[in-house]
């Protein structure tokens, strides 16, 4: 008695070849390339063609609109989004200055009484600190904004 298996293996190269792997009943197995195999006759295959010809599509219709107005629009938004993300990152770290300063402006106010670094930072709290996190707090924002436009 024998038991034939085919295995749903096939060849992705195009070729139309699958394996058929038989076992007779004492257990020795045979293996052959069955070839030119019909695209109706296996369902695989004609997956397989079928997701070729949605991927040939899918790569024509990117090169004929890679010069287009999405590119265009893609690097401009591209380009924004790099400067306030560089921008941010500049004045993350100068927040982190300020914050810095402070903290040890305060220290040294309340451990020694001196206030050599609270006073010229309290200064300058209105005219620059402020306007830093409000730009900071914005760019954030805006960074968001840009991401969920992408």
């Amino acid at each position: 008695m024998r038991t034939c298996f085919v295995v749903g293996f096939t060849d992705l190269m195009g070729c139309g070849s699958r394996l058929q792997v038989s076992k007779n009943s004492c257990g020795k197995r045979r293996r052959s390339m069955i070839t030119a195999v019909d695209e109706e006759d296996d369902p695989m295959l004609a997956d397989i063609a079928a997701m070729k010809k949605r991927m040939e599509v899918k790569k024509s219709l990117e090169k004929k609109d890679s010069g287009g107005i999405r590119a265009k629009v893609g690097d401009a938004t591209t380009g924004m989004r790099d400067f306030v993300s560089t921008l941010l990152l500049y004045n993350f770290f100068a927040v982190i200055f300020f914050l810095v300063w402070l903290a040890i402006g305060a220290g040294m106010h309340f451990a020694l009484g001196n206030n050599t670094l609270l006073d010229p930072w309290l200064q300058i709290w209105t005219p620059l600190i402020q306007p830093l996190l409000g730009v900071l707090m914005l760019g954030t924002i805006v960074s968001g904004t840009f991401s969920k436009m992408r």
